[in-house]
């Protein structure tokens, strides 16, 4: 039997199953549809090929077996079991079997009970002849070599042009740090002064400070307010925090000493240094500030910064010598001044009388200190005139008070002595050298002169002088310290 013999076959199986059932319930079984089809449900499909398909009205109910339809060397019967998922492969053809009937069904269906069909076998070869099986899918693919796309060629390309490629701009990390450092923004420490606290940073108090870096540091510090200020301990820590150009602006001539006593006690090396260059600057500390800053260090105990501001006091001496800062000075600084050879006078009597000032501020309590105060006095560098009146000066009692002394007295005649011998011998520098070596006698040193000599007859005539800077503005002061005329006239 040939192909279409098989088609022509099943198609006579299908139309007798249908034709027995039509027969015994006198009516199809497959449902109708409003357009006259009829339709089938997947169910009903209990066998399927490419060349046809068994269809049953009721699965349950019919057990369907065909012979000689698998292709095979050996003729075997497919049975087809409609209430089974898939088929089986038996030896012996089977008959359809009657099925038990089923339930809830009406009463002309219980008295037409299904008969069974039997279907006539059929050779494999005259009834239907499989097609070969269909690869599968992985097969095709199988011994094909399979290759990368890297190994295709396409790989990336590990140098870039950045001149050609525009990225958009990476924000610095300094800077976002230093935004946070400077707002103060996550702070990892509490620096706690007296009364005062300040939010800070841990790293930038170790980064500058090596008090802070030898030492463990606590999430709250405590520092001694009598070393470190609460208002120096701001300008620092803004220093630290500041960009190099604006953290010098902080130091200023008012907080200069603070900051760099401050700086000392947390050892701020470069902050030291930039307070000492600062304080270095004769156009910054010159003259009345010099001793200003003076006198700030003084009361911080600072011998350093004061001993480098004396050398700045110079036409300014008089001036101080006029105030009353000058008569609140210690003994120990009084002769500091008395002994320097920056201050700037016009003769040696006005240190002579500067010392007297001093002496009867307080003369119950200084007299002990005259021979200390007049030894800082060059005698040496009066003229022979001057001294005479010193020793005789009935006017003055206040200078008489101090010269009655037997010390001051042996002071102003070697004085003397040195006076005329360098008069006489004004033209033999080598003959008053060898002269003033046998007695026994001391050259004094010159002092910074402001130029025209000076002299007063009286105590109260250099009263009188003094006086006169009080009144006076700074530009006039400097102007007569430096010998002007007219000013000595007016005077």
């Amino acid at each position: 039997m040939d192909s279409a013999d098989n088609v022509k076959f099943a198609k006579d199986l299908v139309a007798t199953k249908i034709h027995g059932l039509t027969t015994i319930n006198n009516s199809f079984p497959f449902q109708t549809t409003p357009s006259g089809n009829l339709k089938v449900k997947p169910k009903q499909v209990v066998f399927e090929t490419e060349k046809f398909s068994v269809v049953v009205a009721d699965p349950c109910k019919t057990n369907v077996s065909v012979e000689g339809f698998m292709a095979s060397e050996n003729q075997k019967i497919v049975e087809f079991c409609s209430h089974k998922p898939t088929n089986r492969i038996i030896e012996k053809p089977k008959m359809i079997a009657d099925s038990p009937e089923p339930p809830n069904k009406t009463e002309p269906e219980r008295n037409h009970p299904v008969k069974t069909a039997t279907l006539t076998p059929v050779t494999q070869s005259n009834f239907y002849t499989p097609a070969p099986p269909k690869p599968y899918p992985n097969d095709l693919q199988r011994d094909r070599k399979e290759v990368t796309l890297k190994e295709m060629g396409f790989a990336p390309v590990d140098q870039v042009n950045w001149d050609t490629i525009k990225l958009p701009a990476k924000t610095n990390l300094l800077d976002m740090l230093q935004n946070r450092i400077t707002q103060r923004l996550n702070t990892d420490c509490t620096v706690k002064i007296g009364s005062k606290e300040f939010k800070c940073h841990k790293l930038v108090l170790q980064s500058y400070s090596n008090y802070f870096a030898t030492h463990e540091l606590e999430s709250r510090i405590e520092l001694p307010e009598n070393k470190v200020t609460s208002k120096a301990f701001h300008l620092i820590y803004s220093w630290m925090t500041e960009i190099p150009n604006n953290c010098l602006q902080l130091l200023q001539r008012s907080n200069i000493l603070d900051v760099f006593s401050t700086a000392q006690y947390l050892q701020i090396k470069e902050l030291e240094e930039q307070c000492l260059a600062f304080v270095d600057s004769e156009d910054l500390f010159n003259e009345d500030t010099a001793f200003l800053l003076y006198s700030d260090a003084k009361k911080k105990k600072n011998v350093s910064i004061m001993e480098l501001m004396v050398p700045r006091i110079q036409r300014f001496f008089l001036t101080l010598v006029s105030s009353k800062d000058w008569l609140e000075l210690s003994l120990e600084e009084v002769i500091v001044f008395l002994h320097s050879n920056f201050i700037c006078v016009h003769s040696e009597m006005e240190i002579f009388m500067s010392g007297i000032r001093w002496l009867m501020a307080n003369f119950k309590e200084r007299k002990n200190h005259i021979v200390r105060i007049m030894e800082c006095v060059r005698f040496g560098n009066m003229s022979p005139l001057q001294l005479v009146e010193i020793r005789r000066n009935q006017d003055s009692p206040e200078i008489i008070e101090v010269v009655k002394e037997g010390a001051v007295q042996k002071m102003i005649e070697d004085g003397l002595s040195y006076s005329v011998f360098k008069d006489q011998y004004k033209d033999d520098a080598a003959a008053y050298k060898k002269l003033i070596s046998s007695l026994r006698l001391e050259e004094p040193e010159p002092r910074n002169w402001a130029g025209q000599d000076q002299s007063y007859k009286s105590y109260k005539d250099f009263l009188d002088v003094l006086d006169s800077f009080k009144k006076a503005g700074t530009d006039d002061m400097f102007e007569w310290s430096v010998g002007s005329e007219e000013f000595l006239t007016d005077v």
